[in-house]
């Protein structure tokens, strides 16, 4: 097959906007009050040089996952380059 035509065909009645809350289409939450998930990631990595030398650099990375019922706000972000160092020939 090197084509597919897909036609949909909808009445002119049934485009609109249907405004309802979100708990109508997912039900109720099980959860009333505010919740929170803190995941993180330390590391460390050191990279060695053609002279002999090295250098050694870490990271932090952390999520969080902040909830009350159904609305979540997702925040994720990375530091790199804290506790740097460095040796040389």
């Amino acid at each position: 097959m090197r084509q597919l035509l897909l036609q949909l065909v909808v009445k002119r009645e049934a485009l609109g906007t249907v405004l309802r809350s979100r708990s109508e289409d997912i039900g109720q939450s099980s959860v009333n009050t505010l919740s929170s998930n803190l995941s993180y990631n330390l590391g460390v990595y050191n990279n060695q040089l053609r002279n002999g030398g090295s250098n050694t650099s870490s990271y932090l990375s952390l999520n969080n996952v902040t909830a009350l019922r159904e609305h979540h706000v997702v925040l994720d972000g990375s530091l790199y380059g804290i506790g740097s160092g460095s040796t040389g020939q």
